[in-house]
C-alpha cells in the first residue's frame, strides 16, 4: 500500500506515514491482535474465508480506532455463510482448510478454519531461514430472534522463525475468544456489546519460553530460557448507532481494558537486565476509552463526519489523559473525482518494541507522558475510462514524545531506555488501479517521503527513511483458465549511519543499496461441481534472490553493511473451492 515501508522482506513490521511500527496496530473486529501475518511465507494468521475486509487506516482514522500513534490495519470477519461451503490448500509449506454450515433451521451459522505448517525442514533446505507456524479459528452465530443475536469468534495462532547464521531467533503465540451481543431496537438504532479474553506469550520451538532482542546489526537474537514475556488480557466493548434521518449517523461506544503483564527470569540475570526490569516489570496496567462520531450528508456526495475521543491510561502510579479530535471530509466534486481530507490528534503510551512481542506494547509507568501524533492529508480520486481509478494524497505528520528506537538507533532492543524524540513524515502517495478479477488488473503504487528524528542536540532523517518506495502487480487472465501474476517492488536504501558523541545521526549522502525483488506466480484452474474449483498454484517470493541492506555505517576507511537474507521461497500447492 502507499506510504508503508518495511524492515524487512518477510518481517510483519512496517513503518506508515513514518510512524515506528511499534505504532502501528492490528485489530480485527475491534480485538487488538500482536499481527495478522505469518512471517516469511506470508500467510494471514486467519483463513482467508474468515476475512471480510481488511483496510489500512493511514492516518486521520475515525474516532471508533485509537491508542495508536501512527495507523492501524483494520480487519473485520465475514459472517458465517448460509449454505454449506469448504475450502482447503495444500503447499510445499503448509495445509488449510475451512468448513461452514448452517444449523437449527438457518437460524445458527459456523465456520471452521485453520493452517498448519509442516515443512519446516523443506524450508531450511531452500534459504538460511527456519520456519514453523499454524493457527485456528472458530466463529458461530445464532439468531435468538429478528433483532437479537449472539456469537462467539475463537482463534489463536503460532508462529516461529529463526535464521541462525544472523542469531536470529523468534517465537510467539497468541489465543482470543470474543463473545458479543448485539440488538435492533428498531430500524435506526442497534446496539452492540463484546467482551474478549486474551493471552499472549512468546514461545520457542521445544514450547520453553524466551526472551526476544535485536541485535546491533538489526538483526534479532535470543537471550536463551532465562527471560519471558506473558500478557494476559481481558477487554469490553459498547458501540450504539443510531440514525438520526436519511442524512446523519451517530455513533457512540466506551471499552474498558486490562492486561496482566508477566516477566520471568532467573535470579542470576537480574542485574544484567536492569533496563528490562526497568521497562518491562510484571504489572497490571488498564485503560479505558469512550468515542463518539458523527457522519453528516447534507447533500448528495458530501460527507462530513467530525469525532472526539478520550481515553484514560494507568500504569503502576501513573496515569495520562488523551483527548483526541478527528475530521473527515469526503466531497463527490463531479461523477469521476472525490476529494479527501482529513485530520486527527492520536495518542499512544510509551514503547520500544514492535508488534508480536507479547506485553512489550507498553512500557512500564507511562514514563514522560503519552506519545503523539498530529496527522493531516489531503487528496482526490479520480475514475478513470477502462475501469482504472487513480489517486493521489499529500501527507504531513507530526510526531511529539515519540519513542522510536529503530528511527533513532537503527534497531530493535527491548533493553533500550525511553529515548523521546520529535519526528515528522511528509510526502506524496500516488496509486493507479484496476480489480484483479477483470482479464488485466492490478495496481501501481509510489510513495515519495522523507522521515525525520531530533532527540536532544541531535537532529537527521530517520534510520529507516526511504526516499522511493514503489509496488507494480500485475495479473493476467491467459485463457483456459490460466491466470499469472507478477509484483516488482522497490525501495530506495536505507541512509547513512555515522557515530557522534552524542548519538547516531543519518543522512542520505551514501545510501545503501535499493532493493529491487520479484515476485512471480502463476495459477490453473478446474471447474468441479458446477460452483467449486480445483487450482494448482506455482509462486516464487523474491525470484530476484535480492539481498537487503538493513543498516549502512561508513568512516574514513569506507562503508560497511548489515545485511539481511537472500529470502528465497518458491512454493506450489493446490486449493480446493466449493
Amino acid at each position: 500500500m502507499p506510504g508503508v515501508t518495511g524492515v524487512a522482506s518477510g518481517l510483519p513490521y512496517f513503518y506508515v506515514r513514518g510512524a515506528p511500527p511499534g505504532n502501528v496496530g492490528y485489530l480485527l473486529d475491534g480485538i487488538r491482535l500482536p499481527m495478522l501475518y505469518h512471517v516469511f511465507a506470508g500467510p494471514s494468521v486467519l483463513h482467508p474465508a474468515f476475512i471480510d475486509r481488511v483496510e489500512l487506516q493511514r492516518g486521520g482514522f475515525p474516532a471508533h480506532l485509537g491508542r495508536f500513534a501512527g495507523a492501524i490495519v483494520d480487519a473485520s470477519t465475514s459472517v458465517p455463510p448460509d449454505e454449506f461451503r469448504t475450502e482447503a490448500s495444500l503447499r510445499l509449506y503448509d495445509v488449510g482448510a475451512m468448513v461452514a454450515a448452517p444449523f437449527a433451521s438457518g437460524r445458527g451459522r459456523v465456520m471452521l478454519g485453520g493452517r498448519y505448517s509442516y515443512t519446516g525442514l523443506l524450508i531450511s533446505k531452500l534459504s538460511p531461514v527456519k520456519l514453523d507456524y499454524w493457527d485456528y479459528q472458530a466463529k458461530i452465530s445464532y439468531d435468538l430472534s429478528a433483532r437479537d443475536q449472539v456469537s462467539a469468534l475463537l482463534f489463536g495462532a503460532y508462529d516461529y522463525s529463526a535464521q541462525p547464521q544472523q542469531q536470529y531467533e523468534a517465537g510467539v503465540q497468541f489465543h482470543r475468544l470474543d463473545l458479543r451481543y448485539s440488538h435492533d431496537f428498531n430500524a435506526l438504532t442497534r446496539l452492540r456489546a463484546a467482551i474478549t479474553l486474551g493471552s499472549d506469550r512468546t514461545r520457542q520451538e521445544d514450547d520453553t519460553y524466551t526472551y526476544f532482542s535485536f541485535s546491533a546489526g538489526g538483526t534479532m537474537r535470543t537471550h536463551g530460557e532465562a527471560i519471558s514475556l506473558r500478557d494476559q488480557l481481558l477487554s469490553t466493548r459498547l458501540v450504539l448507532t443510531h440514525k438520526l434521518g436519511a442524512a446523519a449517523e451517530l455513533r457512540a461506544g466506551a471499552d474498558v481494558g486490562i492486561d496482566g503483564i508477566h516477566l520471568s527470569q532467573r535470579t542470576a540475570d537480574i542485574l544484567t537486565n536492569g533496563e528490562l526490569l526497568k521497562n518491562y516489570p510484571s504489572r497490571t496496567d488498564s485503560v479505558a476509552g469512550s468515542f463518539l462520531e458523527l457522519d453528516v450528508a447534507p447533500t448528495k456526495g458530501f460527507v462530513l463526519s467530525p469525532g472526539l475521543r478520550a481515553d484514560w491510561y494507568h500504569s503502576q502510579t501513573k496515569s495520562a489523559l488523551a483527548l483526541e479530535p478527528r475530521l473527515l471530509l469526503l466531497a463527490d466534486v463531479s461523477k469521476t473525482l472525490t476529494i479527501r481530507h482529513s485530520f486527527g490528534v492520536v495518542h499512544q503510551p510509551p514503547t520500544t518494541a514492535p508488534p508480536g512481542i507479547p506485553g512489550a506494547q507498553q512500557i512500564a509507568g507511562l514514563p514522560a507522558g503519552l506519545q503523539e501524533s498530529i496527522q493531516a492529508s489531503s487528496g482526490f480520486e479520480l475514475r478513470l475510462p477502462a475501469g482504472f481509478t487513480g489517486s493521489a494524497t499529500l501527507f504531513d505528520n507530526v510526531f511529539t514524545h515519540l519513542s522510536d528506537p529503530t528511527g533513532t538507533s537503527g534497531q530493535f532492543d527491548l533493553t533500550s531506555p525511553d529515548t523521546r524524540s520529535l519526528g515528522s513524515a511528509i510526502g506524496v502517495e500516488m496509486s493507479v488501479r484496476r480489480a484483479l478479477t477483470r482479464r488485466l488488473g492490478g495496481f501501481v503504487n509510489y510513495t515519495l517521503s522523507r522521515t525525520t528524528r531530533s532527540h536532544g542536540p541531535v537532529s537527521s532523517i530517520s534510520a529507516f527513511d526511504r526516499t522511493h518506495v514503489a509496488n507494480l502487480v500485475l495479473t493476467y487472465d491467459l485463457g483456459a483458465r490460466f491466470r499469472a501474476g507478477v509484483r516488482v517492488f522497490y525501495e530506495s536504501g536505507v541512509p547513512v549511519r555515522h557515530v557522534t558523541v552524542d548519538g547516531p545521526t543519518y543522512d542520505a549522502s551514501a545510501r545503501a543499496p535499493g532493493l529491487l525483488r520479484l515476485d512471480l506466480r502463476l495459477e490453473k484452474r478446474w471447474p468441479v461441481f458446477q460452483r467449486g474449483y480445483i487450482a494448482a498454484v506455482a509462486e516464487i517470493l523474491n525470484a530476484t534472490m535480492s539481498q537487503e541492506v538493513l543498516r549502512r555505517s561508513c568512516n574514513a576507511d569506507g562503508c560497511s553493511d548489515s545485511r539481511f537474507g537472500p529470502l528465497f521461497l518458491p512454493s506450489l500447492g493446490a486449493e480446493l473451492s466449493y
